[in-house]
């Protein structure tokens, strides 16, 4: 077997890996598989007919770190309020990986504050501020139980039986 290639993958490099890792009839093949090990030794032996020469397995560590790579974006550029962020080889991931549940999940779970208020009224449990759920830290304390200087006042000491110095921690 020829000498492999150490340290830096090309630019080049990495996109003809996604090209044969992107093809649909590799993606095929490894959907649903566990062991790809044939998978990446043909990717690697296509490879090294163009000229680079990488191990199967540097074939595979490579798509996984670009997979993990490609889902940290992804899911950074999801939450709003997030600047959009990208990679090199973001476009060619996002058309082999952009529909696969591995990445895009098919449930999402949507907790919007009308959910959130009409399950509050279905409950006994009320506070002041609807938009505190009951059992938040804000609620937990009122602020009348509180000295000037932000302590537990002795009522609130009594109540619960437990000195200051573990109220405040």
């Amino acid at each position: 077997m020829e000498e492999e290639s150490v340290g830096q993958w090309s630019a080049p490099e990495i996109a003809y890996l996604l090209t044969l890792w992107g093809e649909e009839s590799v993606q095929d093949k490894i959907k649903g598989s566990y062991r790809n090990k044939s998978v990446f030794e043909d990717i690697s032996a296509a490879m090294a007919e163009k000229g680079y020469r990488r191990s199967w397995l540097q074939c595979q560590r490579k798509v996984k770190a670009l997979k993990s790579k490609y889902k940290e974006v992804k899911d950074h550029n999801s939450k709003s309020g997030n600047g959009r962020i990208t990679f090199q080889f973001y476009d060619q991931m996002d058309r082999i990986l952009g529909d696969k549940p591995s990445v895009t999940p098919t449930n999402v779970l949507d907790s919007s504050r009308e959910e959130e208020s009409q399950d509050r009224e279905d409950t006994d449990i009320s506070t002041d501020d609807p938009q505190v759920p009951y059992d938040s830290p804000e609620t937990s304390i009122s602020d009348s139980a509180l000295s000037s200087d932000n302590r537990p006042t002795s009522s609130i000491r009594e109540a619960t039986g437990a000195p200051a110095a573990d109220l405040l921690s």
